[in-house]
């Protein structure tokens, strides 16, 4: 808002903003395929990269990262996850 009325938004913007959030819509059980490679993309493990395992219900998923030369698998939620 600028002050009483609506903010102008350039369209490309708003593009933008609607093809992130297809995007995010998009992350559901077909998006990711076992022995799909991912990256962690946010939370702890951020910048990890690992094999996707399987679908732990319908926003998260079980990957495969080697942590100090040992294979553990771990819970992400979808939107923590990109195919690498």
């Amino acid at each position: 808002m600028t002050g009483e009325s609506p903010a102008i938004v350039d369209a490309k913007i708003v593009n933008a903003i609607q093809s992130l959030e297809d995007d995010t819509q998009n992350v559901g059980q077909s998006y990711f395929k076992s022995g799909d490679p991912v990256q962690v993309i946010s939370g702890p493990f951020n910048g990890l990269e690992g094999i996707y395992a399987v679908d732990d219900g319908e926003l998260r998923s079980m990957v495969l990262l080697e942590i100090m030369h040992k294979s553990h698998s771990l819970g992400f939620k979808k939107t923590q996850l990109r195919k690498h």
